[in-house]
């Protein structure tokens, strides 16, 4: 006998998460944005972005639960890197913050 499946049941299984989530606060530049996330010496993810002034860009169920280094570099120029635990959450996403110049890498994403 088959055992059947609620419909929360299904969306709870269905609902992605947001493992990284970049925002541009510059309101006049776009921005290049490499970013690389490494666990173990060994890189998991790495993909490049153009943003445009205030854009927001995520990456939805792109890595597994973790803790990961990862690397950002803004423009050629500017790099930072950051130790992030990702997971079911906002408070467990990688957020990448770009504007006046300056970049920066933190774990979790409010309001």
């Amino acid at each position: 006998m088959r055992a059947l499946t609620t419909q929360r049941e299904t969306e709870r299984t269905e609902t992605a998460t947001e493992d990284i989530h970049i925002r541009n606060y510059d309101t006049r530049e776009s921005h290049g944005l490499w970013v690389r996330v490494v666990e173990d010496g060994d890189c998991v993810f790495e993909r490049s972005y153009r943003l445009r002034p205030g854009e927001a860009e995520s990456e939805l169920d792109a890595l597994p639960a973790g803790e990961y280094d990862v690397e950002v570099e803004l423009d050629g120029l500017r790099r930072r890197v950051g130790r992030c635990e990702v997971g079911e959450g906002p408070e467990r996403t990688v957020l990448v913050e770009m504007g006046n110049g300056t970049v920066s890498v933190t774990e979790g994403v409010v309001g």
